[in-house]
């Protein structure tokens, strides 16, 4: 029983790809030895900058203190992104990219690579990460651990 279902459905699957194998016969005027048309010109990159402004109203160490904005006032502020990367048909794989983020603030960040796609490349970066404490930090302890005089566990 199961032989003869698995020989219908072989049957079945065969009649089903026969237009496909007529179809793949069908006249065409691809030639394998045809050149491809050239290519068009480079396509334009996707290179972004961003400039901008922040104002902040009151200073916190607390919550600038990774982003080095703890003081009250203007901050200025950029972003960018630059691409350039050769032709996939032009025969070579050199790439150079550069991005920056956050550079009006002390935790910017620049980053540079340049290279040539699976054979070798060079990366050069700078990561500021501040940290900012605060200064008027006020505890029942004193230096040696103990509680300040007139305050009871």
């Amino acid at each position: 029983m199961t032989r003869i279902l698995s020989i219908k459905v072989l049957a079945l699957g065969s009649l089903c790809l026969l237009p496909f194998q007529a179809l793949a016969q069908e006249k065409s005027d691809f030639d394998v030895d045809e050149k491809p048309p050239a290519a068009a010109a480079k396509p334009p990159s996707l290179n972004t900058l961003g400039i901008g402004t922040a104002y902040q109203s009151g200073g916190s160490a607390y919550l600038g203190r990774f982003t080095g904005a703890v003081h009250p006032g203007f901050y200025g502020l950029g972003d960018f992104h630059y691409v350039d990367k050769d032709a996939w048909d032009s025969g070579s794989t050199r790439f150079f990219e550069a991005e920056g983020h956050d550079l009006g603030l002390w935790d910017r960040s620049v980053e540079a690579k340049y290279g040539e796609q699976g054979k070798w490349s060079v990366h050069a970066g700078y990561d500021g990460i501040p940290y900012y404490a605060t200064s008027g930090l006020r505890t029942i302890y004193q230096p040696n651990g103990s509680l300040i005089p007139g305050v009871l566990p």
